[in-house]
């Protein structure tokens, strides 16, 4: 791949059910039906809403880490809230992400 950053996330190698998995988990996770988590046992996915009206990007964080997810999904945009990369580094030092294992 030639991808320098992308190609890191497949250096063990590509599943061949990761497209349909991926697609699953993504249409899950924006509001779709449970098709990953009812198909994939053990994985829960959830999204957290951002409120229409008052919250702050330091209530987005706390909702964040609240979920005790081990992995997330940024939108980078989050509208009025500003840059979603300002929750990179309290949800990593919380450990999101560490210990995370292939799927399949």
């Amino acid at each position: 791949m030639d991808d320098a950053v992308v190609s890191r996330a497949f250096s063990h190698g590509f599943d061949p059910h990761h497209t349909v998995r991926l697609a699953a988990y993504w249409g899950e996770a924006l509001g779709g039906p449970a098709g990953f988590t009812s198909q994939y046992e053990g994985h829960d996915v959830r999204r957290l809403a951002l409120p229409e009206v008052g919250g702050s990007m330091s209530t987005l964080q706390s909702a964040a880490l609240r979920s005790e997810a081990r992995i997330a999904l940024l939108d980078l945009d989050l509208g009025r809230f500003g840059d979603g990369m300002t929750l990179i580094a309290p949800l990593t030092r919380a450990g999101v992400g560490r210990g995370a294992r292939r799927l399949g």
